[in-house]
């Protein structure tokens, strides 16, 4: 910047003369003044130091003679006690007169050997005088000699110090030898009181009446104990401080004793007083401090008086004289120097605008080097003029490797296809080759004549990255890692297109894992989620790297076949899977076996359209479960009318319970060797548009829609109902055999619902006999035998029904609690003729006597079966040759035909 030209010098060198001369005389006067103070100050502070230093020799002295008059009571004869000791401290009128004393003890000296007696002997004294009866030596620990104290006045307040033993603690100790050897008044190093207060002991030794003490050694066996007397520190000082203290600081520390080396630099200061403790550390100038070093008992004692720092120079009369000095010298200044500085004051304006510009541009560079973003100037032509910090690191260049180059070898193609600051997606080039995707933006700037850019470039890869995942979570199954239903449904349609335009044939899978609900259940969603994982992973092992393995949710996969050849390729994958899954798997350490139920779709056969392959696929593995699971079906279109039926039987079971369309009928069961009747099942019946339904064509369909269980519910409460009425008018306990559902068994409030049917009926539980299947059983046996050993708690008898067909082994026979088995039917078919059944039979029979079971065969249809059984052994029968199922009141008519006749006990009122 061009320098400003001077002018004035004459005027500010006459000013500054004339100024120079009257400030040096003003300082010398103002000088003078403030000397002159500074000397009446030293005066006070030495005298007020001195009369300090007096009085606290005076003080300590004062109270040495009182501690001096305690030990004379002791020195004239051999025992003083507690009271002659309190009489002495009252007529001293010590607590009024001498306010610094926090209490006035007697020490006695007690060898380790006479502890236990000395001990015995206070806490006897204590507990009769004044009700203390817990006096032991502290601190604890056994040691040759022990001065507990032994009185101590006043005892209120203080109690906390009988028994405190001198030579138990290292600080105290020390002081008490050198008092005993020396046989002086000896005082203590600052302690913190047992009252909690700071303060210091001054100790008196006592020596045994009569005894030398000119030398150590015998003043030692002279000893007899101590008085010591406790003085608050704080008050003590506050005796000798006077009015005239104010304006000064009073510090008094300890040196140490006299024959104790000095205390290292940098050792802690041992403080005894401070009358301004809280007003910050104590380092007043040297000529504000006068120090007084005292002997003490023995101890050093420091006192300090320190004034408060006064600025003499600042005082009135000074300040005074250097105003009105400074004052007249600047009038005169001001008047030649006026222009003088308005000249200055320009070029002053001058200069700040110039570090204004300079510190703006440095502030420009520092927000542009520290952007996140690149940030390039280009020339007119894309050649780099500046590159900020992000660029340089972005693209790994320093910034004078860049500077000269063209835009292109940075951002190909990016500069010159942008029209106007519109971001654009482009690729970045490092220097070591390697590309990555950018954003930039270019904007035309205009300086002067000359035309410029500025480019803005943001490295946007980890924004693909996280797209890439966000993507690929959208479309796949978080647990397992396989596409999921909205990536299926794209390749699928993808792959029926395909098919379509190519006359190809493609398939869909559908896999469902068979009971995978009882794992869930029983061993913890945790351990079905392995079980999961590994799923996937074998469905992913059993088909092509070109296949599709998607998990729709829950435990249900599909596998998508975008080209085969036939459908025995559909039917090969299938077995494949299968296979994979036979394996046991070990999830949490439970060895497992899985099994599944496929259902395949091929097209065209079974659907034009991704819809109708998903809805057949999943049909068709319905027919896999019906089929027995661990299986799979192919689609057809008869197979479609089946599940169709099915569905149209589902929707009208649902409103046959509403519309009271299901009734009961029973078949009557009969003893083999007496011929009377002994009971009968109930069975459900459903009257559905004018036609009765047989129950295999709506039972397996309730069983699959868990239609079952409010089905048997109400079968349970009608039967009872229906079996409570025939006893309450026939006097015959007609019993009742109700088939309950392996979904009931299930059910954790199975038995609280048959005790509160049973309350509601009326009907007696012996009267009712519940029939399950083996299959019901097998599922979870230690569940199904804890929930029947209840229900043969509420007297309830149990049968299974179809035995023999199922998974009968003696291991469950004989945890279960069962009263009855039921034959199956197909076994009494095959009695008599080629391939007969009887010896089967006949094991059946044994089997169930041997175990105290009773047995029923059902199905009894000829009497040359009835004979058979009967020869056999079998306790009960029924079958369409004893009787048919019939309602409720044809039943009940056959039951009084059979009175009639003689076969059941009649009673008189009964007969119509």
């Amino acid at each position: 910047m061009e320098q400003l030209p001077r002018r004035g010098h004459a005027y500010k060198a006459l000013a500054w003369a004339v100024l120079v001369a009257s400030l040096v005389t003003t300082l010398f006067l103002w000088r003078d003044a403030a000397e002159q103070l500074r000397q009446q100050s030293d005066a006070s502070l030495d005298r007020f130091a001195a009369r300090t230093a007096a009085a606290i020799d005076e003080g300590f002295d004062l109270h040495t003679q009182v501690l001096l008059s305690f030990r004379s009571l002791f020195q004239v004869g051999d025992h003083v006690s507690a009271e002659v000791f309190r009489h002495h401290f009252e007529a001293l009128s010590v607590g009024e007169r001498f306010p610094a004393v926090q209490a006035v003890q007697y020490s006695a000296l007690v060898p380790h050997a006479a502890k236990a007696r000395f001990e015995q002997a206070m806490r006897e004294r204590l507990l009769a005088e004044a009700g203390i009866a817990d006096y032991a030596i502290k601190p604890a620990g056994e040691r040759p000699l022990y001065t507990p104290v032994v009185y101590t006045e006043p005892l209120a307040g203080n109690e906390v110090a009988l028994g405190f033993d001198s030579l138990g603690s290292p600080a105290h100790r020390e002081a008490v030898e050198r008092a005993r050897d020396s046989g002086r008044p000896g005082v203590s190093a600052p302690v913190m009181l047992l009252q909690g207060d700071p303060g210091i002991v001054i100790r008196v030794p006592v020596y045994a009446p009569g005894m030398p003490l000119e030398t150590v050694e015998q003043r030692r066996a002279a000893f007899v104990g101590l008085v010591s007397g406790v003085f608050r520190a704080v008050r003590v000082m506050a005796e000798v401080m006077t009015n005239e203290a104010l304006g000064y600081r009073l510090r008094v520390e300890d040196l140490g004793a006299l024959d104790e080396p000095p205390d290292p630099p940098g050792a802690p200061v041992r403080l005894l007083f401070d009358s301004l403790a809280g007003a910050g550390p104590f380092a007043p100038a040297l000529d504000d401090l006068r120090v007084h070093v005292r002997i003490v008992a023995g101890r050093l004692w420091a006192i300090k008086v320190a004034r408060t720092p006064k600025a003499f120079h600042w005082q009135a009369h000074p300040l005074m004289m250097l105003l009105g000095g400074v004052f007249a010298s600047l009038v005169s200044f001001a008047a030649v120097m006026a222009f003088a500085v308005r000249y200055d004051q320009a070029a002053k304006i001058a200069r700040r605008l110039g570090r204004e510009a300079q510190a703006y541009a440095s502030r420009l560079k520092a927000v542009i080097d520290s952007a996140v973003d690149g940030i390039l100037t280009l020339a007119g032509d894309g050649t780099v003029l500046s590159a900020n910090v992000s660029a340089q690191r972005m693209f790994g260049l320093a910034e004078q490797d860049m500077v000269g180059r063209p835009i292109g070898d940075f951002v190909p193609h990016a500069f010159g296809t942008a029209s106007g600051p519109v971001v654009q997606e482009s690729s970045g080039r490092r220097a070591d080759g390697s590309e990555f995707p950018v954003d930039v933006a270019f904007t035309e700037m205009q300086l002067g004549d000359e035309r410029q850019y500025v480019g803005v470039v943001r490295d946007i890869s980890e924004r693909r990255r996280t797209e890439e995942r966000i993507r690929h979570m959208a479309l796949h199954d978080a647990l397992t890692g396989l596409p999921n239903r909205a990536l299926l449904e794209e390749r699928l349609a993808h792959a029926t297109e395909r098919a379509r335009r190519e006359g190809r044939m493609m398939a869909l899978l559908f896999v469902d894992l068979d009971r995978f609900k009882n794992i869930n259940d029983s061993l913890g969603h945790h351990v079905g989620d392995q079980v999961l994982c590994e799923v996937a992973h074998r469905l992913r092992g059993a088909v092509r790297h070109s296949d599709i393995v998607a998990r729709m949710g829950g435990d249900e996969f599909v596998v998508l076949l975008p080209d085969i050849g036939s459908q025995a390729d559909c039917e090969a994958v299938a077995r494949k899977m299968l296979d994979a899954l036979t394996p046991p798997m070990v999830a949490a350490g439970h060895e497992l076996r899985v099994t599944a139920s496929i259902g395949v779709a091929a097209y065209p056969d079974a659907g034009h359209d991704p819809t109708h392959l998903m809805r057949h696929a999943d049909r068709a593995m319905y027919l896999a479960k019906d089929a027995g699971r661990n299986t799979y079906r192919l689609f057809t279109p008869g197979g479609d009318a089946a599940i169709a039926a099915d569905l149209q039987i589902e929707n009208d079971l649902h409103r046959a319970l509403e519309r009271d369309e299901l009734v009961l009928y029973f078949q009557p069961q009969f003893e083999c060797h007496s011929g009377r009747l002994v009971g009968a099942e109930a069975l459900v019946r459903w009257h559905r548009d004018g036609r009765l339904v047989a129950p295999e064509e709506f039972i397996p369909v309730a069983e699959d829609t868990g239609l079952i269980v409010p089905i048997g519910e109400w079968a349970l409460r009608e039967a009872c109902r229906q079996a409570a009425g025939w006893q309450q008018r026939l006097e015959w306990p007609v019993r009742v055999a109700v088939n309950l559902s392996p979904r009931q068994l299930e059910d954790e409030q199975v038995v609280e619902r048959i005790a509160q049917t049973l309350q509601a009926s009326g009907l007696p539980a012996q009267l009712l006999e519940l029939e399950i299947t083996e299959n019901a059983v097998v599922r979870d046996t230690r569940q199904a035998a804890f929930r029947l050993q209840r229900l043969r708690a509420l007297g309830v008898s149990i049968a299974i029904d179809d035995f023999g067909v199922g998974y009968s082994s003696l291991s469950y026979l004989q945890e279960l609690p069962v009263d009855k088995f039921k034959i199956d039917h197909s076994f009494v078919a095959r009695l008599q003729g080629p391939g007969s059944d009887a010896r089967l039979v006949r094991a059946l029979i044994a089997m169930a006597h041997s175990l105290d079971v009773g047995i029923v065969a059902e199905g009894v249809e000829t009497p040359a079966q009835l004979r058979q059984l009967q020869a056999l052994g079998c306790d009960e029968a029924q079958g369409y040759l004893l009787g048919r199922p019939v309602p409720a009141a044809q039943f009940l008519a056959r039951i009084v035909a059979l009175q009639r006749a003689g076969h059941i006990p009649v009673p008189p009122e009964a007969v119509p």
